[in-house]
């Protein structure tokens, strides 16, 4: 027996085979178990030591468990990232907090911040750097965008002051689309149609027909609240729509390229990048006016509080707010957002007035497809569509 601890000579005895057998594994298990334990410090060294330069002495959220490594909470930031940011924004409400997203850490400031931010001169802060950084714009001729302001110059000064002009063509254009090509809620359609027609008898495609489009207005940044381009989605009732629970979106990104002190004393690196849960703030009551409460999709939630209110044009589709910034905010708001909301309208109020639409029987409304902090729409999704009568 004690030859078998000592030596590797087979012994005599099946038991004392045994302990040899056990003796071995033992010593393995023990070998593989500090080579982890070694991995695992190696790699949270080398990331501390890589991040180190711009850390932010603020809480960091999505780990799981003590010493997980940083790559594998980003990597499962893809799935879960709205999830690891609703739950920042309610913990955090309105203090700063931290997130490893692919690529990059974004600090999350909270709505106070916002305008202090949005204050800073382009020296210090960047919004279209973090753009080339999720949408590999080192390949994708982005980097023009770092070079030249002309496209924002050319939509603000030559596109959106001719959009009265271009709505006739925008309506000619999508005629000839949909003569090549080819559900909503039923309770909003004919109160839409009815408001269409009316303003078409008026006076026909111009662009004051379109500001004439109170309720459309309405349902399309009632579609924006609860499913924006930048998004991860959030639980509203079922009965209208549904969007997977898992996610949230940020808006407001902004690189600063100077050290920032905030006005509540934390400091920021130069080369830090932050956000704005703002898709968590539209669910949040404090930040969602109207009757219905913000997990319900109210089409004509905003054309409502025009009609109630003196400041009309702060309900707008393509108005922007610390409260709302679907389109962004401030001076780096998107500069289309009017061309695409006269856009809009003509498609919809086209589509609404020529066909019928429904969801297949037994089927509901598609779930959006959410990859990190952008939404898609199910492009296996269909619908059942038919010719109406034409509308003289």
């Amino acid at each position: 027996m004690e030859s078998t601890r000592t030596t590797f000579v087979i012994p005599s005895t099946l038991r004392g085979c045994q302990f040899l057998s056990f003796h071995i594994l033992y010593s393995a298990s023990q070998h593989v178990v500090c080579i982890i334990l070694f991995c695992l410090i190696f790699n949270y060294l080398v990331e501390f030591a890589i991040s180190r330069p711009t850390r932010v002495k603020v809480p960091v959220l999505g780990y799981r468990y003590m010493l997980e490594p940083t790559w594998f909470v980003r990597l499962r930031f893809v799935w879960t990232g709205g999830s690891i940011v609703r739950d920042g924004y309610e913990r955090f409400r309105s203090s700063i907090f931290q997130i490893r997203k692919l690529g990059t850490d974004i600090v999350i400031i909270p709505p106070n911040y916002i305008d202090e931010v949005r204050k800073l001169s382009k020296d210090k802060t960047r919004s279209v750097e973090p753009f080339i950084d999720d949408f590999a714009g080192k390949y994708t001729h982005g980097m023009t965008f770092l070079q030249s302001d002309l496209q924002n110059i050319v939509i603000q000064k030559k596109l959106t002051p001719r959009l009265a002009q271009l709505t006739i063509a925008m309506q000619e254009e999508l005629d000839l689309a949909l003569s090549l090509e080819m559900p909503m809620m039923t309770e909003y359609i004919e109160p839409l149609r009815q408001e269409m027609i009316i303003a078409l008898a008026d006076g026909g495609w111009q662009k004051t027909t379109l500001n004439r489009l109170y309720k459309l207005d309405s349902l399309l940044k009632e579609s924006q609240r609860l499913s924006p381009v930048f998004l991860r989605g959030c639980p509203i009732e079922p009965h209208y729509y549904y969007l997977y629970t898992d996610n949230k979106v940020v808006t407001f990104n902004r690189i600063f390229h100077e050290p920032i002190n905030l006005s509540d004393g934390t400091h920021l690196p130069s080369g830090t990048r932050i956000a704005v849960p703002s898709h968590a703030m539209l669910q949040d009551p404090l930040h969602v006016p109207g009757r219905s409460p913000p997990t319900k999709f109210d089409a004509f939630r905003y054309s409502a509080l025009r009609e109630e209110s003196d400041a009309t044009s702060k309900y707008h589709f393509s108005m922007t707010d610390s409260s709302n910034m679907a389109f962004g905010y401030g001076k780096y708001a998107c500069p289309g957002r009017f061309y695409a909301s006269n856009e809009m309208k003509i498609v919809l109020t086209t589509l609404l007035l020529r066909y019928d639409f429904k969801f297949r029987d037994g089927k509901g409304r598609p779930k959006n497809i959410t990859i990190d902090s952008d939404m898609f729409p199910d492009p296996r999704a269909r619908l059942c569509v038919r010719l109406r009568s034409p509308v003289n």
